[in-house]
């Protein structure tokens, strides 16, 4: 009978399985151990503590009994069912946990889902323990935000898992229901309906004959990306509401064909990791040299070629003029980032490297030295690790979870304004609803367009002096003050407080007297400043621009 430990059956030296165990407990060690202290719980900003974390300490809050929490989001505009995760599974850890031992857990629970997939697929094209081990670590802790949950580290193990389900098994639905699971974690626009698309070649390539147990295992997997991406399914057809995204421009008009394999290629060897943006160069390096180690070269090298230049063409397509057409003929493109295909990037380098290796069984130094340095460049990209590099360099130290939230400030700030909503300025407008402070500014993916307009009125001096105003008419995901370099004071304050605002939160002294008037708080000092909107003071005109 086939089941999940088969693949660990294969009988290797114990030497190479102890050597596996240790490499994991080392790699734990040093990646794990900087965040058992509280100034080196660092993460990157970046989608993470700027937007990610705060969607789900929101829906957390939420699904705990304050039904308030909705109102946190651009003061109860963002539609609730559109934030990203708010019937993913994993998200619910934010409601037994705070925020931070929630992120910590799954981040956590990802590298290990992301460590067991390759793992599994390794030795099930026979290589041995210690190069499996290897090269899930590598992919492990590739992946760069896990807050994006199974959105690339859960796509090894569903492959996986659809092997294991055309093989003769007595496990019945649990297959099936651990494939829902999964793909219920996974952002649909991110990698899900690529990944769906691609599923009939990945059946072919792993030799998989469609029957009615692999059919079975499609439809959980289908049914599971519906129910956890089924608040942005719904939000389009069953919502009256135009969102900001169809304000989103069309693709670059066209490049010249060496512009854009370029483009093309500077995306493959981009030095960022994992998870968000396509490849680091060690991977690509890594497979080359599996290509010439392997056996076959001849008739297998040739099929990656390909797929590179099938992502390449893809890429080519997408990202210029030509792709424009399709977006006229099918209108839910003008929302949806095909660009991001890049997702599956890793994933499918990853995947040439096991299969390009199938019963491989030497000893080959060269190939582990090579899959080492994957790790150790992945590792110095991460930033709690990064950090002591960048204090040897003399650089200004990276705030940590605690730090970048202020939560000792604005507990004294929540305690003034109670309920009413404020505007930002010159600080990350996420870190007030992340306190429980409504917020009228902040990063999300889907907002109506008409509150998207109205708050370019707070903005609109900001926006010319900061030269952002194509940046915030195009994408506009980003509802912020945006102001630099000039002065902070061209925020119309009185199109804010239309919009909602009562109070102004500031790290810079803002001098408008006629419409501010500043509020002394516990703590506060030249670092975190507060102010209240005079009540009164827009309606007599005294404040108008």
């Amino acid at each position: 009978m086939t089941t999940f430990l088969t693949p660990l059956r294969n009988k290797f030296p114990p030497g190479e399985q102890y050597a596996s165990i240790a490499i994991v407990i080392i790699i734990l060690f040093i990646f794990y151990t900087p965040w058992l202290f509280e100034g080196g719980r660092i993460v990157e900003v970046h989608d993470n503590l700027d937007g990610e974390i705060v969607h789900n300490y929101i829906i957390g809050q939420f699904f705990g009994g304050n039904y308030e929490a909705t109102k946190l989001a651009l003061n109860g505009e963002v539609p609730f069912f559109t934030l990203s995760r708010v019937t993913q599974p994993l998200t619910f850890l934010y409601v037994i946990l705070d925020a931070w031992k929630a992120y910590a857990v799954t981040d956590l629970v990802v590298r290990i889902i992301a460590f067991c997939g390759i793992y599994l697929l390794a030795r099930h094209f026979l290589l041995s323990p210690l190069l499996a081990t290897l090269l899930s670590l590598q992919f492990s802790v590739s992946i760069s935000h896990t807050a994006f949950l199974f959105t690339v580290s859960g796509l090894p193990l569903l492959l996986y898992l659809f092997v294991l389900t055309s093989k003769s098994s007595k496990l019945g639905l649990l297959i099936p229901l651990l494939i829902f699971f999964v793909s219920s974690n996974i952002s649909i626009t991110l990698s899900g309906i690529f990944f769906a698309i691609c599923l009939p070649f990945f059946f072919f390539g792993l030799s998989l004959r469609l029957d009615k147990k692999l059919a079975l295992a499609f439809l959980f997997f289908c049914l599971g990306l519906i129910f956890g991406n089924s608040g942005l399914i719904l939000s389009y057809p069953f919502n009256d509401q135009v969102f900001h995204r169809t304000e989103w421009p069309a693709f670059r008009p066209y490049l010249p064909f060496f512009l854009t394999f370029l483009d093309t290629l500077r995306g493959l060897i981009s030095s960022t990791t994992g998870d968000h943006v396509s490849l680091n160069l060690a991977p690509l390096i890594l497979l080359f040299l599996v290509l010439l180690l392997s056996r076959g070269f001849r008739t297998r090298a040739p099929v990656f070629f390909i797929l590179l230049i099938c992502i390449y063409a893809f890429e080519t397509f997408i990202a210029t003029g030509a792709s424009n057409f399709v977006r006229e003929l099918v209108p839910f493109l003008r929302y949806f980032q095909v660009q991001r295909f890049y997702f599956l990037y890793s994933v499918l380098i990853f995947l040439g490297v096991i299969v390009s290796l199938k019963g491989y069984s030497k000893n080959s130094l060269v190939l582990y030295f090579a899959i080492l340095v994957g790790i150790v460049f992945n590792l110095m990209q991460t930033p709690h690790l990064k950090e002591p590099l960048r204090l040897l360099a003399g650089k200004k130290p990276m705030e940590s979870f605690n730090e970048y939230y202020k939560r000792a400030d604005y507990g004294n700030i929540k305690a003034i304004v109670g309920d009413s909503p404020v505007l930002s300025v010159s600080i990350d407008p996420m870190v007030a609803p992340m306190n429980g402070i409504r917020s009228i500014d902040g990063y999300y993916s889907l907002y109506p367009l008409e509150y998207k307009r109205r708050f370019r009125l707070v903005i609109a001096e900001g926006l010319k002096v900061s030269g952002r105003e194509k940046y915030y008419d195009e994408w506009g995901s980003r509802v912020y003050t945006f102001y630099e370099p000039g002065p902070p004071d061209v925020i119309d304050f009185c199109e804010a407080e239309r919009i909602g605002a009562r109070y102004v939160i500031s790290t810079k002294t803002l001098t408008n007297s006629v419409v501010l008037k500043h509020v002394e708080f516990a703590g506060s000092g030249t670092t975190m400043l507060l102010y209240k909107i005079i009540p009164g003071s827009c309606v007599t005109g005294l404040g108008q621009r």
